[in-house]
């Protein structure tokens, strides 16, 4: 499917060759929506490409698309190395503000376009931009934030700490560790709290919670994630991740779990109600993703056990291309389980194919039965 459908679907019909990079989204028919396009979207792309290529595909196709997002990327970016926010279809700027997520998705595209296209001068503009990231975007008591925004997003930092991580991956300067572990920082004595054990999405400007009615808004995607990358930094560091990542998981497919439909929900409040029964492809990606790192990290029962749920995910997901065309998928699940039938978003496809290749790359580590067991679920 990913091979044969989705990459040269996304490769071809999703290329902007009048505009540069890559289009927004795709309508349920197969054919390009026209809105204005966020330049995040390419960054994301390139990534993809880039994942795509670790996993196998054809390595020339890879880089030729890695090429043409990130000369689109190269174009629309400012002397301090800042990402433009959004263009029309013509490629020329609608909204030119500094929007602290782009620069976020731009750092992490750049890691993996240095990995696969071994071009120096991409390292080069990426310490440029961390350097004004740094600069504009830094908050006073760790961290980053954006003035614009009402409140601080948790998984801003998230993000920042993704980009940190591929950097580690690829490149031996110590700035990217001192931010990997300015964040993982961060997240241990601000964003985690007790005892609820679960990342909040929203703080205020001095990192206390924003709490709505007594309650607090809590994103199982989100936390799925920042587990998933504290297990990660713990790995590439060789240092101890503790049992946080852990119990962030456990707690999150308590409350965030749906098993009726077999699905994440896209949002729970701190009382264990849901507030959004909408299932987001997007967290059944970072789900599968979280269990799998726990997999990988146990042995015996509880090993079993992660790699069971990691099993249970990788069918959730697998739902979303249900009677969708060649290449395509489903965005949400309702809350009677039917699919909608909106937009597919090209931001989409990073986090299937960096799910799906973790999936492969842990199945050929293991004994060929977690094939067998994930074919019959």
């Amino acid at each position: 499917m990913l091979f044969d459908q989705i990459l040269p679907l996304w490769s071809t019909l999703g290329a902007d060759h009048r505009g540069g990079g890559y289009t927004e989204a795709l309508s349920p028919y197969g054919t390009r929506v026209v809105r204005p396009r966020q330049a995040w979207v390419t960054a994301r792309q390139v990534y993809a490409f880039c994942d795509a290529a670790r996993l196998g595909w054809n390595k020339t196709a890879a880089a030729a698309c890695v090429r043409h997002g990130y000369q689109f990327l190269q174009s629309h970016t400012s002397a301090d190395g800042f990402l433009r926010h959004s263009f029309n279809e013509d490629g020329y700027p609608s909204e030119d503000h500094i929007d602290l997520y782009d620069q976020a998705f731009l750092l992490l595209a750049y890691a993996r376009a240095y990995e696969l296209l071994e071009d120096p001068d991409i390292e080069r503009r990426a310490q440029r931009l961390y350097d004004s990231i740094a600069s504009r975007f830094s908050h006073p008591s760790h961290g980053f934030f954006e003035q614009s925004y009402p409140h601080r997003y948790s998984d801003l930092q998230m993000h920042m700490l993704d980009a940190a991580l591929a950097w580690i991956q690829v490149s031996p300067a110590p700035v990217w560790h001192d931010l990997a572990d300015l964040l993982v920082s961060l997240f241990r004595e601000r964003l985690l709290i007790e005892p609820l054990h679960c990342v909040p999405a929203e703080f205020h400007s001095d990192w206390s919670v924003v709490q709505h009615d007594g309650k607090i808004r809590i994103i199982p995607e989100h936390n799925f994630e920042w587990a998933w990358l504290i297990l990660q930094w713990a790995h590439l560091t060789n240092r101890s991740a503790g049992d946080e990542p852990e119990r962030i998981i456990q707690n999150i497919e308590q409350l965030g779990y749906d098993p009726s439909r077999r699905v994440a929900v896209n949002e729970i409040w701190s009382d264990g109600t849901v507030s959004d029964r909408t299932a987001r492809l997007t967290a059944q990606a970072a789900r599968l993703r979280a269990w799998l790192a726990i997999a990988e990290r146990n042995f015996g029962r509880v090993g079993w056990e992660a790699e069971q749920l990691a099993i249970d995910a990788a069918a959730s997901l697998r739902k979303f291309f249900k009677d969708r065309p060649g290449g395509m998928w489903a965005e949400n699940m309702c809350d009677d389980g039917q699919l909608e039938d909106g937009d597919v978003l090209a931001s989409s496809l990073q986090q299937i194919i960096r799910s799906m290749r973790l999936f492969i790359c842990y199945a050929h580590d293991n004994e060929k039965a977690f094939l067998l067991q994930s074919d019959r679920s």
